[in-house]
């Protein structure tokens, strides 16, 4: 509510939300159940990025937030994890990209008919 989340939410087309772990507990009322939440209410597609993805985390599918993507693309440590923040986020976000291109693509060309 200090930031005025709902407003700058509400006429989005994507929500990008994360953490550094995606759990069981982030339903429990953590920032990206919560940036869900707003999201939902205005129907709107909401991804997560974080730097580790639990199985559990499955359950977040039920509570408005689409997609997962990990920051981490291959083993290391959480020292280089946490050195390299920026350009694991930057990967991830063209990760992200390369998929809502595709996805706009496919409907471009009518293949989401087929």
């Amino acid at each position: 509510e200090l930031v005025g989340l709902e407003e700058k939410i509400k006429d989005s087309d994507l929500v990008l939300t994360g953490e550094g772990k995606l759990d069981g507990q982030t339903v429990n009322g953590k920032v990206p159940w919560g940036v869900a939440q707003i999201a939902r209410k205005y129907g709107i597609t909401v991804f997560a990025v974080a730097g580790m993805i639990l199985p559990e985390a499955e359950v977040l599918k039920d509570h408005g937030i689409s997609g997962f993507f990990c920051t981490v693309s291959r083993p290391m440590t959480l020292e280089e994890a946490m050195g390299n923040a920026a350009g694991l986020m930057e990967a991830a976000g063209r990760r992200i990209g390369y998929l809502l291109e595709a996805v706009e693509l496919r409907r471009g060309s009518g293949g989401a008919e087929k």
